[in-house]
């Protein structure tokens, strides 16, 4: 069908009404559309928070089985595709995830003018792109409605070798910045675009350029996962192959015992496309327990392969005797779940050197940055002046296996751990 999505969110609430533990679809291409997506508010850690667009909202559930059949899902706009939250075992398999088209602009140089400071490009056919007073941006034709549009420049970008697909080595000397003193960008033709002034060295002949952007203040650029997965324990992800995503491919987060076993972020089949996950392919975040990746094939994110941690809040006032007030600091932590009551938070200085441990007793979520933390214990003949941070000691990774992966033409890091576990 055109649009999947009724009939899937039926297929799922038939399961739960009729407690049944599995759904297993024929093997087909399924379009996910947001028109008819069910919809929550969702703060996925290190990604962009809001209401999504969810085509398999699975939520609450337990001891169930989802089989793809080796179906292949094609999304169209900010979809994001799973959303689990507050499940216990259960398994995701067989299916494959692209988008009609991607959320990062790419063109390929085809003619360099070192006398004038400029270089021509030309789209790629997947990306609908146009200039607006001096500014290339991108965005996506299908969305008809103001809420389902999405629109980025090109002022976040990375410069891709044709043959390699491997980043260009120091591409950020060649990277365009339309902040530039007297940088032009104007439309030759449709799709054809001739780029003037634009960074400290031109680039080479065929070289394939890669902009995600930072407009909107970076919306678009992870606003879309495949899965997300929160509060919830021993999930299994199996046979599942992710060519695209607005942002990072796997989110788990405040979750234990998540095991994945041949997954493949891999471009699409004979395509021309540079990348797959427009940030890492994937993502934990206070998760404890076990943390296994096996027999499984990356290549081509924007960012990290996988990263592993946890967060720190830094302390804004001591509230009394036994409560601190700390506030969340970046961009994509925001409504973090950094503190429960049980768990055990650790306080340090501004060097990061540990001072003391306490018991949380009661957590109060006043806005997305701010939190009030009671412990158990006295807090205040540890906090003196300021320049105090803390730390979740519970939510912390026991073990982490990585086995049997290839990691290939990524631009961040592989394997990134910075747990306490």
């Amino acid at each position: 069908p055109e649009d999947a999505t009724i009939e899937i969110f039926d297929a799922i609430q038939k399961c739960r009404e009729g407690n049944y533990k599995r759904l297993v679809l024929e093997k087909g291409v399924y379009h996910l559309r947001r028109t008819r997506a069910f919809e929550k508010y969702v703060a996925v850690s290190n990604c962009d928070n809001g209401m999504k667009r969810i085509a398999f909202p699975l939520d609450d559930l337990s001891d169930f089985e989802f089989d793809g059949g080796e179906s292949l899902f094609i999304c169209h706009g900010l979809i994001q595709v799973f959303e689990l939250e507050n499940v216990r075992n259960i398994i995701l398999k067989n299916f494959s995830v692209d988008w009609e088209k991607p959320f990062n602009f790419q063109a390929e140089v085809i003619r360099v003018d070192p006398d004038n400071n400029s270089y021509d490009i030309r789209a790629f056919h997947e990306c609908n792109s146009k200039v607006v007073n001096n500014e290339l941006l991108f965005f996506d034709s299908e969305m008809i409605r103001a809420e389902d549009q999405w629109l980025q420049d090109i002022n976040w970008s990375e410069w891709f070798d044709p043959v390699t697909k491997g980043v260009i080595l120091q591409s950020p000397m060649y990277e365009p910045k339309s902040t530039r003193p007297h940088f032009k960008v104007s439309e030759l033709s449709e799709g054809i675009y001739r780029i003037q002034n634009a960074a400290e060295h031109l680039p080479e002949m065929g070289w394939i350029l890669i902009c995600k952007g930072i407009r909107n203040n970076n919306t678009t650029n992870r606003s879309a996962s495949v899965i997300h997965i929160y509060r919830s324990d021993n999930v299994r992800i199996e046979d599942v192959t992710i060519h695209h995503a607005s942002g990072i491919g796997f989110v788990a987060e405040r979750s234990s015992d998540i095991f994945i076993e041949r997954m493949r972020v891999e471009l699409p089949p004979g395509s021309d496309r540079m990348v797959t996950t427009t940030a890492d392919a994937t993502h934990f975040v206070h998760c404890k327990g076990k943390i296994e990746i096996k027999d499984s094939y990356f290549e081509n994110a924007l960012d990290d392969i996988t990263n592993i941690h946890g967060d720190y809040a830094s302390v804004l006032d001591l509230v009394d005797s036994h409560t601190l007030g700390v506030e969340l600091t970046q961009q994509h932590q925001l409504r973090v779940e950094i503190a429960g009551t049980g768990d055990f938070m650790r306080i340090v200085n501004k060097d990061f050197v540990p001072l003391g441990t306490r018991k949380v007793k009661s957590v109060d979520y006043r806005n997305s940055v701010y939190i009030r933390i009671e412990f158990e214990e006295e807090v205040e003949s540890i906090i003196n002046n300021g320049g105090y941070w803390v730390e979740n000691l519970t939510w912390n990774t026991d073990s982490f296996l990585f086995q049997n992966c290839t990691v290939k033409n990524n631009r961040g890091r592989a394997v990134c751990v910075s747990d306490q576990g």
